[in-house]
């Protein structure tokens, strides 16, 4: 085969496989037909082993929880101490 050939194929390998995606779009709402408005859909690589956080230990299970529930404090990027459901970040005693 020559290499004009070897190109006409490769580009229909490339090719091929989008052209047969489904890319539906709903006219009322604007979005993919796929999507509901006001449900989040998280992609994670692993599963939480439980959504009890007294028995949880995955990387997956703090991602949900921080979701899913409150705290007193929550801590920033730079860890710092910020009120989640306190008021004020009470200073350390000194």
């Amino acid at each position: 085969m020559n290499a004009r050939g070897l190109l006409a194929l490769a580009l229909a390998a490339t090719v091929a496989p989008a052209a047969c995606a489904r890319r539906e779009v709903t006219a009322q709402h604007g979005h993919n037909a796929w999507t509901i408005p006001g449900v989040l859909r998280l992609g994670e690589d692993e599963e939480p082993d439980n959504l009890n956080l007294m028995y949880s230990h995955t990387a997956a299970s703090d991602t949900i929880a921080g979701m899913l529930y409150s705290f007193i404090l929550r801590y920033d990027a730079d860890g710092n101490a910020i009120p989640d459901l306190a008021t004020v970040v009470p200073s350390p005693l000194r």
